[in-house]
């Protein structure tokens, strides 16, 4: 016979589905009423890599991924959707960035290659030499990237993905007007981020210019806080149709003077009281400074 404390246990374990939504709503709204709700962005870049004629290998490729705001190896911070949303905002935040490696076919086979040494430069490990670096670059050598305990290596081949994250400590935000101004880029992590490097990739002898090896795809996971109102305007074609809307920052000329406080109590030294006066049989309005007993 199960007692009755043991069914009401039962029962009272799991929250349901809908109270769980009411949950997570009302804290939304909680979090709306004091500007603290969020916006989350999944910002893509995508680019191809190709190859640099090197000095000391027939060429190499070098390239770090961060989340730096404060630098140029940001993809995100050139992103048309996050140019976007930084206008309608006033802080944010970059958590994570996701690189994807495609590689373009090769069909040259071991037997080719080995028939025509004298064509094509064949010297490469035909690999991808990766790692992560939590405070900046890495070094552009296999030796010293294969030295991280992060390091994997990959086929230059085939496709791979390689990611890096970091943690914000509570109420630290990046600033959306001005994130190169942050003072903790590298002190949070943002300033690493994921090092890949391979050398003497598969070309012809004395080669040029180099034919691109693979494609990119660079995503940056970011969370946007505190909205803000900037000014809007619609576009209109010939038929005074709107096509589009603009989104101005507001010129800080524009904005009135703060009004003045008046009866001021409670300071150390410009607590006030506010006297009217007649001169020329106009009315005249003073701040006359007080004491805390509100003495002249």
């Amino acid at each position: 016979m199960v007692s009755k404390q043991t069914r009401s246990r039962k029962r009272t374990s799991k929250p349901s589905m809908a109270k769980a939504k009411r949950m997570v709503t009302k804290q939304r709204k909680a979090k709306a009423k004091k500007n603290m709700d969020t916006y989350f962005l999944k910002t893509k870049v995508t680019a191809t890599l190709t190859p640099t004629q090197g000095v000391t290998v027939s060429n190499y490729i070098y390239s770090v991924f961060t989340l730096d705001p404060t630098g140029t190896s940001g993809a995100y911070l050139s992103n048309a959707e996050f140019n976007l949303w930084k206008l309608q905002y006033d802080k944010f935040r970059v958590n994570s960035v996701k690189i994807t490696v495609t590689p373009k076919a090769n069909v040259l086979d071991q037997a080719a290659g080995a028939n025509n040494d004298g064509t094509y430069n064949v010297t490469g490990d035909g690999l991808v030499h990766t790692c992560v670096d939590r405070d900046g670059a890495a070094p552009s050598s296999k030796a010293l990237v294969s030295r991280y305990p992060s390091y994997r290596k990959y086929s230059v081949l085939k496709p791979f993905t390689r990611t890096y994250s970091v943690k914000y400590p509570t109420g630290v935000w990046i600033d959306c007007e001005n994130p190169a101004n942050f003072s903790m880029a590298k002190e949070l992590g943002l300033t690493g981020g994921v090092t890949i490097y391979a050398e003497s990739i598969l070309e012809d002898n004395f080669e040029a210019l180099n034919e691109p090896w693979a494609t990119v795809v660079i995503e940056h996971n970011i969370v946007f806080q505190g909205k803000t109102s900037n000014s809007l305007s619609g576009v209109y074609d010939g038929e005074n149709q709107l096509i589009g809307v603009t989104i101005n920052k507001i010129d800080p000329g524009l904005i009135f003077a703060q009004s003045p406080l008046t009866n001021v109590a409670g300071t150390l030294s410009i607590d006030t009281r506010t006297r009217v006066t007649e001169v020329d049989g106009l009315p005249v309005v003073e701040e006359i400074p007080v004491d805390d007993l509100g003495r002249d």
